[in-house]
């Protein structure tokens, strides 16, 4: 959460971006999440789209992740959003190593090597830190959920 008063050293637009005032649930400024756990959400919210992902598909929707009717189109919406996320991601931070290419078993094909050496970050302590500061949000619908206040931005499309 970045308190009131420190929006401009967050890039913060408080015309844009949700406020929350709700000290009843330890929610108290403007919303954040560092770009690394969003990209990773995005990296998994791909893998429940996948076809052959079974048990993220509607023939199997016992489990509490799947997203009800009401939702689909903001789900919808939501994984294109990642999408751009993911491709925006690649592009600004454009690996410019290379990627040899070996044979695939005796088939003629060419696979890339991409067990290669890259410079990181420390994702473990960015999850971590993530994880001590933040607040949990309550349950979409639940009693003493989360609602915008009168006035404030309401995004009506991914950009």
């Amino acid at each position: 959460m970045i308190p009131r008063g420190e929006e401009a050293a967050a890039d913060i637009d408080p015309s844009r971006h949700a406020y929350v005032d709700r000290p009843d649930i330890g929610m108290v400024g403007y919303p954040v999440l560092p770009e690394a756990i969003h990209e990773m959400h995005c990296v998994d919210k791909l893998r429940q789209n996948l076809y052959y992902n079974k048990e993220h598909t509607k023939q199997n929707c016992e489990h509490n992740h799947c997203v009800p009717p009401e939702l689909e189109e903001w789900d919808m919406l939501h994984t294109e959003h990642c999408v751009e996320i993911l491709r925006r991601r690649v592009a600004c931070t454009a690996d410019l190593g290379i990627v040899p290419f070996m044979w695939y078993r005796n088939s003629g094909k060419l696979t890339g090597d991409s067990i290669r050496m890259h410079t990181c970050n420390d994702y473990d302590a960015i999850k971590e830190f993530t994880a001590k500061h933040s607040v949990k949000q309550p349950p979409l619908g639940s009693p003493g959920g989360l609602k915008p206040p009168e006035g404030q931005f309401i995004m009506q499309e991914y950009d």
